[in-house]
């Protein structure tokens, strides 16, 4: 659509081995001309061809230089700009923005389409807005007959709300749609477990709509039609985004399913909430079926309370022991948990590690409030919690190994780093 500006960082520089982000100069105006004029490149992001170099500069002056939060994306190879991007306020879009919401948008010069040169500009920004903001979501859109700007979005995390919008303020908008997509970039994970415990991240309804693979729904919709002796499930109908998160959602799972309803009217946020579970008959033959799913929702009792009691003073020493040996884990497994309490130890460099207290440090264990070895998992939430604290971007799978509850004379976890996880807010709104 366009490209949107707003706080003030006027040096502020970002890069790849391949490109920088840096602010807008008016040197650039003639090779921003250069680009801008090509009349396949505006009309697609909704925004006329400029007309001369005097224009482009003027554009670099107020729009591209209103303070911000807007940059050139420059090729390391050449040096100059081949596109903008940025992020901001709902400016003049007509897009249905939540209150405070940020829009997005960006455009590349037609001779660096499909180089993911978009992408990876995305991933730089998004990077900051992160590190630097508290925003916990963002919202654009593509016009529909301009899908492969959609495409990109949706391969980078982007979710159709499933509504779509005309926006007259746009060039050539009046007569085109737009398809509306937003990305939740800090998602309480505990809203992608749905009500009955089943993670919501692994349904294949939602891979498939996160992926917009329609081939996915074809497969998903005669899968569920078999499991459900229907032939009711159309591949149409397949798109969610969970169970409890906005969003588009699948009918049976917002109108039909009796858990869901049962949670509903009670008031409750999940089953876990409810005194009445464990002899509950429509979510124990989930449970029976799906033992992880009562997992969850154990995880998700002890999850907050984890969180609170290590946010303040334990997360703060980690940090430091993380920027001591600046994000190396090996040497933070091998020297910097390295103490009278706890010990580290590395399993397999750079993917696998321990960590072990050698006194329970539980402060409910030590006053003797809770005593049982399910209080444990409050501990191993705490870690997964520091470690999203540190590294954002990556995924941990942190397992008991044994504790001192448990009959032990040590608590012992083991650290998996999965991978990293691919930045889930990319949006092209040109890249052919």
């Amino acid at each position: 659509m366009c490209t949107f500006v707003v706080e003030n960082i006027k040096h502020m520089k970002m890069e790849t081995n391949r490109i920088i982000l840096r602010p807008w100069r008016d040197s650039d105006a003639e090779v921003l001309y250069k680009w801008a004029s090509d009349p396949d490149v505006g009309p697609r992001a909704g925004w006329a061809p400029h007309k001369s170099v005097e224009e482009s500069l003027e554009i670099i002056r107020t729009v591209f230089n209103d303070a911000l939060h807007t940059w050139a994306i420059v090729l390391k190879e050449t040096g100059q700009p081949i596109g903008a991007m940025g992020y901001g306020p709902s400016c003049e879009c007509d897009l249905p923005a939540r209150e405070g919401e940020p829009l997005i948008g960006y455009w590349v010069a037609k001779p660096y389409w499909n180089q993911g040169i978009c992408t990876e500009a995305l991933r730089l920004m998004l990077d900051h807005i992160r590190e630097t903001t508290d925003i916990k979501s963002l919202i654009s859109g593509h016009f529909v007959d301009n899908p492969a700007s959609g495409r990109v979005m949706e391969k980078c995390g982007f979710v159709p709300t499933g509504e779509t919008c005309i926006d007259a303020n746009q060039y050539q908008g009046a007569n085109r749609p737009i398809r509306v997509l937003r990305l939740v970039i800090k998602t309480n994970i505990d809203k992608m477990i749905a009500c009955c415990g089943i993670n919501c991240e692994k349904c294949e309804a939602r891979i498939a709509t996160m992926k917009n693979d329609d081939k996915m729904r074809v497969e998903v919709a005669k899968k569920w039609c078999e499991m459900n002796h229907t032939d009711q499930i159309t591949p149409e109908s397949i798109n969610c985004t969970g169970c409890r998160v906005e969003g588009i959602k699948f009918y049976f799972c917002s109108h039909m399913c009796e858990v869901h309803k049962c949670v509903t009217a009670k008031g409750y946020e999940t089953c876990g909430d409810c005194p009445d579970k464990n002899t509950c008959k429509k979510v124990g033959a989930i449970w029976e079926n799906c033992a992880e799913a009562k997992e969850n929702l154990e995880a998700m009792r002890y999850r907050e309370e984890a969180i609170e009691c290590v946010k303040d003073h334990v997360l703060q020493i980690h940090k430091q022991i993380y920027a001591k040996y600046e994000g190396d884990f090996d040497r933070i497994y091998t020297e910097g948990y390295n103490s009278k309490s706890y010990t580290g130890r590395v399993i397999e460099p750079g993917k696998i590690y321990e960590l072990s207290y050698l006194e329970c440090t539980c402060p409910k264990v030590k006053c003797g409030q809770r005593n049982h070895p399910q209080q444990c998992e409050c501990s191993r939430q705490s870690i997964l919690y520091i470690l999203s604290q540190l590294e954002p971007d990556s995924q941990f799978d942190v397992r008991i190994e044994n504790t001192i509850l448990r009959g032990s004379d040590r608590c012992t976890f083991r650290i998996m780093r999965l991978s990293r996880i691919q930045c889930q807010a990319c949006l092209s709104i040109v890249e052919a």
